[in-house]
This record gives structure tokens, sequence and C-alpha cells, in this order.
């Protein structure tokens, strides 16, 4: 095992130099996030019809056909995250290898999904049994131990969430299922490991001010909001105004991309640095 340390300064400025070293594999990760990410919904929308029709019949209709779908698009979406995040882990950890911009869909992004996979079906259980035993609880006791009982839950899935953090990475390199390796190896760096996703949220929410803040308004001030609500109403989605449709094919896209580099590289960074010569190897 890697040496138990790491740099936060280093690992957060990995997103960002992933971002100013491959501006082209900016641009086409936009591209992969507009048709991968956006596009399945944006296709499905107009067949489906609108949940936010005026009438309710129609409504229920809609609502009905995505649950259809549902499955689907959850399926997809985790393809999704393993091809996009496993780019940016490569990136960070063989960035000479910049082949198709560092998007694959090889053995290393199945077994990143595979372990995502089981990651997400072990928090949404952990997850739904918090709720029902919060639920009892909050029929017997006062308020306050159940507003204790909500944040002590909400501590465990961060607590488990950090703890877990390095096991996609784990299955990416190492080519192979991975889990519980990752709790070993992130053994005494909790607290940091806390200080970089509270650094990465208030990085997301800085990059949504400059980039998602006047992009919103600028829909307002054109009156594109108004046409929106009136295409929901009427159920006609690809009513969309101009604008809106612009801010879709553009501006959240190239948001995604940035996303995915923000998000993904300082965890590839953090598992470079704790376990950098099996990393390597790997």
């Amino acid at each position: 095992m890697g040496v138990a340390d790491f740099s936060m300064e280093k690992a957060l400025g990995s997103g960002f130099r992933v971002i100013t070293r491959n501006p082209a594999a900016i641009g086409v990760w936009a591209v992969f996030y507009l048709v991968v990410g956006l596009g399945p919904s944006m296709l499905l929308m107009p067949g489906l019809g609108h949940p936010m029709s005026a009438d309710p019949q129609a409504a229920f209709t809609a609502i009905s056909k995505m649950m259809v779908w549902m499955p689907f698009l959850w399926i997809l979406s985790l393809a999704h995250a393993a091809i996009a995040y496993g780019a940016v882990y490569r990136a960070v950890l063989t960035p000479e290898d910049g082949r198709y911009f560092y998007l694959r869909l090889s053995r290393q992004e199945l077994w990143l999904g595979l372990t995502l996979l089981v990651m997400l079906v072990l928090f949404v259980a952990f997850t739904g049994v918090a709720a029902i035993i919060i639920g009892v609880l909050s029929r017997s006791v006062p308020g306050v131990v159940t507003f204790l009982a909500i944040v002590g839950a909400l501590a465990v899935v961060v607590w488990l969430a950090l703890r877990l953090s390095m096991a996609g990475l784990m299955a990416f390199t190492e080519r192979r299922f991975v889990l519980m390796e990752s709790w070993t190896l992130t053994q005494g760096l909790g607290w940091k490991l806390f200080g970089v996703a509270f650094c990465q949220v208030v990085i997301i929410l800085a990059l949504e001010l400059v980039v998602l803040l006047p992009t919103m308004l600028v829909l307002g001030l054109t009156g594109a909001f108004k046409g929106l609500a009136e295409a929901a109403k009427a159920g006609h989605p690809l009513a969309y105004p101009l604008p809106v449709i612009a801010a879709y094919l553009i501006v959240l896209p190239i948001f995604g991309a940035l996303m995915y580099a923000i998000l993904g590289g300082p965890w590839a960074s953090i598992y470079q640095q704790i376990d950098g010569p099996r990393a390597e190897a790997a």
C-alpha cells in the first residue's frame, strides 16, 4: 500500500490542470455530454408529452411513459458516468494516453461501472433502511431526536462515501471489482477527503455563479422563461424558445464537461498520491 497521505492543493488543482492542458478534450467531452447525457431525454421528450401539462390526464400519461423508460435512462446514465469519469481518470493517471480524447469503452470502464452500480445499490439500500427507521422513530420520540437521527444518518452516508471513494479508481486501474479495499486505502484520511469534497462543492457553486447565473439572466431578459412556461403548460416541449435550446446545446454541455474534470480530477490525483506505485503499474 502506498503512503497514506496526499496534498489537498495538488488534488484540487488536478481538475483545472486537466482543463487547461486538454482544451480540445473538453470540447469533445462537451459533445459527449450533449449526445449521451442530454440527448436521450431530449429525444424521448416529444413522444412522452409533458408532466407539467395543464391537462391532468396528459400529465399522468407523460409521467407513466417516463417511468417505463427510467431503467433504460438509469443504465445509460451509469455508462455515461463510467466513460466520462474514466476519461478524466485516464487524463490524470496516464496523460500520455490521449487517444480518442481519453474517451474509451474498455474493460476499465466496465469494471468502473460495475463498482459504481454496486455502490449505488448499497447506498440506496442504506438510505431506505435509515428512512424507515427514522420514520418509525418520529412517531414516538421528540422532534429534536428525529432531527439528530437524520443528521446522524447523513453523516454516516458521507463518511461511507468518503471511505469508499477510491473504489471506482481502484477498479478502473486494476481492471477488477473493488469495494472494501478502498476502506483500507483511505484509513486515517477521512477529514482530508472531506476537506477536498467540501472545496469541490464551493468550486462548483462558484462556477455555477460564473456560468449558469448569467445564462439564467439572459434567458429571463429575453423572455425565454415565459415562453418555456407556456410550452410546458401546452405540453409541447419542441416549442421551447430558441435561447433555451441554445442553452441546452451549448452552455450545459460545456458546463458538464468542466464538471467532469473538476469532480473527477481531484480523486484521481488523490489515488495517484496515496497509491502511486500500484496506480502507475496498473
